[in-house]
């Protein structure tokens, strides 16, 4: 982008945006100084981790549809990129449930179980709550620990409960207990 006619001498000049990123600001990544000194740009297409929230973003144009991550543009160059939601949820989300960031990051939820922080005796599901399952409810925390099911979710969160009892109680079901 132009921004008018250098009158000093002493400011370098740079054949490529790229040789102006690697000698001026070889601290921020590449593809991202590249990709903001550029105003034709869309972005960079790589993943970056938004707090709070506990999701990913990918680094594009708002509203552009370039997969099913939320889309918008880097504008800190100290952010980190990833090449893959699962890479930024492991890497840049590390304190986050790896489940619950994948499923946030594209928009959906995981469909996995979480002790519900209600009752303390039970867990729920993952799942869009008020829609007309009432084992879905909302992950209070993005760092709650969140199972494939119901009953791995008992085994490893609410054992003093009983096994039985509390997969019953999680999952609707009548049963022994």
């Amino acid at each position: 982008e132009c921004a008018g006619i250098v009158e000093d001498d002493w400011v370098p000049l740079f054949p490529t945006s790229s040789a102006c990123c690697t000698t001026t600001i070889p601290w921020v990544d590449l593809q991202l100084c590249e990709s903001n000194s550029d105003s034709s740009s869309t972005g960079t297409q790589k993943y970056y981790a938004v707090n709070p929230g506990g999701k990913c973003m990918k680094d594009c144009d708002p509203g552009s549809s370039s997969g099913p991550a939320e889309c918008g543009r880097v504008t800190d160059l100290s952010t980190v990129l990833f090449d893959t939601i699962s890479e930024c949820c492991t890497l840049g989300q590390n304190w986050v449930d790896e489940r619950f960031c994948t499923s946030r990051s594209v928009g959906t939820y995981s469909g996995g179980w979480f002790v519900d922080s209600g009752t303390n005796s039970k867990c729920v599901k993952d799942c869009a709550s008020g829609v007309g399952d009432p084992l879905c409810a909302n992950v209070d925390s993005p760092s709650s620990p969140i199972y494939e099911t119901a009953e791995e979710c008992c085994r490893e969160k609410l054992s003093w409960v009983g096994l039985n009892r509390c997969v019953h109680a999680s999952e609707g079901t009548t049963g022994e207990w």
